[in-house]
């Protein structure tokens, strides 16, 4: 694999964050099916705490989180 520099440290932050939520759905989605809804009630909050650190991390490059409604995926 090519090893990629990169000088602003704000987008390894962000590339982080996001990859930390790839993983918490990928757990939410392993406990919907149990029982006791401690384990997902966890990740899913971790989730919406990694989404509030994403937003303070976009807002670093003058992006708000509502700017980002209605944009076409």
């Amino acid at each position: 694999m090519k090893k990629i520099e990169i000088a602003d440290k704000r987008i390894i932050k962000l590339v982080n964050v996001l990859q930390q939520i790839e993983e918490v759905d990928r757990m939410i989605e392993l406990h919907k099916a149990d029982e006791s809804k401690s384990m997902l009630n966890q990740y899913q909050y971790r989730r919406e705490r990694f989404l509030a650190k994403l937003g303070e991390l976009l807002g670093e490059f003058k992006v708000k989180p509502s700017e980002l409604m209605g944009v076409a995926a």
